[in-house]
């Protein structure tokens, strides 16, 4: 939960403070208020503000089933709940990305492309890993649940220890 509402607090606080500030006066061209970035940058704004809102719509998401109180001895509601983290924590790194490009001088802006690219491919290979992980994790535990023996070089994980990678 902790987590969860210190991303709707940085949500938040990006939506009301993007990066690159927001007009102060009105002119013909903007009005004060409106945010920079979308009229110097506007399709890196566009992605900005969605994952933002993303990020914070999960995030409040999150708080809201915590505080209802779900029944975490299902299965599928903590599923469910790492899901929705997930979703969170990548909207998170995109905006910071949107962030990042906005405010780096143009003059490096080609090597930071390179490093955006580099943590993308890291993110998605980890979030992949992690997938896999589970679902081998899950089916396993079906299996094993269902009767079938396994040879013994096949760890053999309690409850307990399982639900602890989670």
């Amino acid at each position: 939960m902790v987590v969860a509402v210190l991303i709707a607090t940085m949500a938040f606080q990006a939506a009301v403070s993007p990066t690159g500030g927001v007009w102060q006066d009105d002119t013909a061209d903007h009005r004060a208020g409106e945010a920079v970035m979308a009229y110097k940058d506007p399709r890196i704004y566009r992605n900005f503000i969605r994952s933002n809102t993303v990020a914070f719509v999960t995030s409040l998401s999150i708080i809201l089933l915590l505080i209802i109180g779900l029944p975490f001895k299902y299965r599928f509601f903590m599923w469910a709940l790492v899901l929705i983290m997930w979703v969170s924590v990548t909207a998170v790194g995109v905006t910071y990305g949107a962030s990042i490009m906005v405010a780096t001088p143009v003059i490096h802006k080609d090597s930071l492309s390179s490093v955006i690219q580099i943590a993308i491919i890291a993110w998605v290979g980890l979030m992949s890993f992690l997938l896999v992980a589970n679902a081998f994790r899950h089916l396993y535990q079906k299996l094993r649940d269902s009767g079938i023996k396994f040879p013994s070089w096949v760890k053999r994980c309690d409850d307990e220890s399982v639900n602890s990678l989670a």
